[in-house]
């Protein structure tokens, strides 16, 4: 399955153009496969502290997306296109035939910014709540 995602100024500085051809996340024995989605998130539970975070998993980085996105007041639409959710109701199955392009990346673009807000607050006392 091929997704089209919009990358951000700052994804793409990340990624570099490793995205560009092929995938994002391999397999190390063959770097033309896909890495399997339960593999990448089972990599990440059992090797948080590599990246120097406290244990999260994928799984808290949608729920964070989706309330910085509904936050800002996007649809559940554009919201669920972003995680690519599918919607199987009638006129989105049939007759809905837009990309969403322009809105997702207004969407992307406006997280984007609020995660660097915060990010730029770190030295500053801020207010954060442990939901484990």
């Amino acid at each position: 399955m091929t997704l089209d995602c919009y990358l951000t100024e700052t994804a793409l500085g990340i990624l570099g153009t490793k995205g560009e051809t092929g995938f994002v996340f391999t397999l190390a024995s063959d770097p033309d496969r896909a890495l399997p989605e339960d593999r990448l998130s089972r990599f990440v539970r059992k090797q948080h502290q590599y990246f120097g975070l406290e244990k999260w998993q994928p799984r808290d980085l949608r729920r964070t997306f989706t309330t910085l996105a509904k936050g800002f007041g996007h649809s559940d639409l554009i919201i669920n296109k972003a995680q690519a959710r599918t919607d199987s109701s009638v006129i989105r199955t049939h007759y809905d035939k837009r990309s969403y392009y322009d809105e997702l990346r207004q969407l992307f673009e406006a997280v984007e910014r609020e995660i660097l807000r915060i990010l730029g607050q770190q030295g500053k006392a801020a207010k954060v709540t442990q939901l484990r």
